[in-house]
């Protein structure tokens, strides 16, 4: 017997990447959870995960040189890019050397982690289901999530505040965000733990309104207008709303 909104739809839990997502571009959420549009991990990705591999092998290994670093975080980028050079992919691909330059001496300033990738799970008051998220480098009293970028920003993201809100609500440790680039890092101390925790509590609970109110993913897609322009729409899922919204 269905107890609760999301089990009509097969959603077991929410996650800062899906309440962002639903924040910035609702149409686009409804497709990807509801409607199960399907959209390539781009090179960006896979690069961010190539950079932490290397800085990981350099955390618990200090004696790994930057070459075997680069080595370790090249051979997952190249499982995912299956000698794809694409122009895009080759960017990627040369960023991981120079950033792991930047990364790897700032991490090993901040000593060996506690964990990495730690599993965490809350809840908010009145949401059916749980949040839950994985932490880039737990340690004793803090915590710190891996942003790999072309541009550091001079600020952290609301949507990355977000983020590491939910972790801080988890594990009561103070959260921080590494920005790296191929020229240089920045680390932010995030503030304002509140207010972004406020914002996740209301995107998790519009979701759930959505979804009581849905009876199909189609009607979800009704409730709102795509916003092409923004950079989340990829032409795969252009094309879906696209297609969608003419049966609608």
């Amino acid at each position: 017997m269905m107890t609760n909104a999301f089990e009509k739809f097969g959603i077991k839990h929410l996650s800062a990447s899906s309440l962002n997502l639903y924040t910035a571009q609702p149409s686009l959420w409804v497709g990807k959870y509801l409607l199960k549009w399907k959209d390539e991990v781009g090179a960006g990705a896979w690069r961010g995960s190539a950079v932490e591999a290397g800085i990981n092998l350099a955390l618990y290994d200090f004696e790994a040189t930057l070459e075997q670093c680069h080595s370790k975080a090249l051979e997952l980028f190249e499982k995912d890019a299956m000698g794809d050079c694409d122009e895009k992919v080759d960017k990627e691909r040369a960023s991981i050397l120079p950033m792991l330059e930047q990364a790897i001496p700032v991490y090993r300033e901040a000593g060996k982690p506690v964990r990495t990738q730690k599993k965490i799970l809350t809840w908010i008051d009145g949401v059916d289901v749980p949040l839950i998220g994985f932490v880039d480098y737990e340690y004793t009293t803090s915590l710190n999530d891996l942003k790999t970028t072309h541009r550091i920003p001079s600020k952290p993201s609301p949507a990355h505040c977000a983020q590491v809100a939910i972790y801080e609500k988890a594990t009561g440790k103070k959260p921080s965000l590494t920005y790296v680039s191929t020229k240089k890092t920045a680390t932010y101390e995030v503030e304002d733990i509140e207010e972004h925790w406020q914002q996740v509590v209301r995107s998790a609970k519009a979701i759930q309104t959505l979804l009581t109110r849905s009876e199909t993913g189609r009607e979800a897609l009704e409730i709102f207008s795509p916003d092409f322009s923004s950079f989340y729409w990829s032409e795969q899922t252009k094309q879906n709303a696209t297609e969608a919204l003419i049966y609608v």
